[in-house]
């Protein structure tokens, strides 16, 4: 009986629920996932403040979050068809952007902070946001790709090490869609030890960086010419950020990065699986600055 009864409490607890779903969306409240987001982030009430207005060096990366970073961490990724890969529309100004920033390894994540709210994990596609966001601030318009690569592998019955084949597709999509693209950044993240990926540079922590060259794409030295111009710049504002040029080739490697598709194909890695998005925040900040001088240099002379 009383097995009876706990089912009937829990019935009436469901058409409970039910009724007062339909009763709101009756009277317009649509419920999905941006809702839900905009809800649990509903305490960052500085999401509707200007980010110039901030400071930035007394708040946490989640403090500046703005949509698109919600929509990331929250790793909601736009899903694409295998046969038609499609550029995602950022919502930002990307009419004639001049740089294209993608992420071969979206899934790679960093360390998720002590005193985070929401267990939100930070990955590479949040630093791709990032970057998109220091670039603009120096005059550099840019895209960031969105389209999920794990699904093309999985509707292409593709294996993890053809990311690299799905994100050359992509490259080839945004050059079609942005003719005005100029210069390409594969954002990754390593996988070492917190002391080699981690810098302390006036009582500020960076995640260092590391340059990657594929030796096996023919025309490599038009790539390692643009790394090092870059890699140099770095080491002269902030020694010791950059771990340097890592020049892959041979079995069990890529060896080329799809640094053929141009000369101006970079691979940067932004420090490791165990920074936090707070140090990397800060060398986006630094590399942001370096690249947004050298496209200006090169590119608009």
């Amino acid at each position: 009986m009383k097995r009876l009864r706990d089912i009937f409490i829990i019935f009436i607890f469901v058409l409970i629920i039910v009724g007062a779903y339909n009763t709101l969306k009756f009277f317009g409240f649509n419920f999905n996932n941006n809702t839900f987001i905009d809800y649990v982030s509903n305490d960052f009430n500085y999401i509707k403040t200007p980010t110039k207005d901030v400071n930035r060096n007394n708040i946490k990366f989640y403090d500046i979050i703005n949509y698109e970073y919600k929509k990331i961490a929250f790793n909601k990724v736009k899903p694409t068809t295998p046969k038609e890969v499609e550029v995602i529309k950022n919502t930002k100004d990307t009419k004639e952007p001049i740089v294209y920033i993608y992420n071969t390894h979206q899934k790679e994540e960093y360390t998720i902070e002590k005193n985070e709210p929401y267990n939100i994990t930070p990955t590479v596609l949040t630093t791709s946001y990032m970057l998109e966001e220091q670039l603009l601030k120096h005059g550099i318009k840019s895209v960031v790709e969105e389209s999920s690569v794990s699904e093309v592998l999985n509707k292409n019955k593709w294996k993890y090490a053809s990311s690299y084949k799905v994100t050359k597709t992509f490259l080839e999509k945004a050059k079609e869609k942005y003719p005005s693209l100029k210069f390409y950044i594969d954002v990754h993240r390593d996988s070492v030890k917190y002391s080699i990926t981690t810098k302390t540079i006036n009582d500020k922590k960076y995640a260092r960086v590391m340059f990657l060259i594929g030796l096996e794409n023919k025309n490599y030295e038009g790539n390692l010419k643009v790394t090092e111009a870059i890699n140099d710049e770095v080491e002269k504002k902030y020694p010791g950020l950059s771990r340097g040029i890592y020049k892959k080739k041979g079995k069990g490697v890529n060896g080329v990065y799809n640094q053929d598709f141009s000369s101006n194909c970079i691979l940067i890695e932004f420090g490791g699986n165990k920074n936090t998005i707070d140090e990397v925040y800060n060398t986006v900040i630094a590399l942001g600055e370096i690249i947004s001088n050298y496209i200006g240099d090169t590119f608009e002379k």
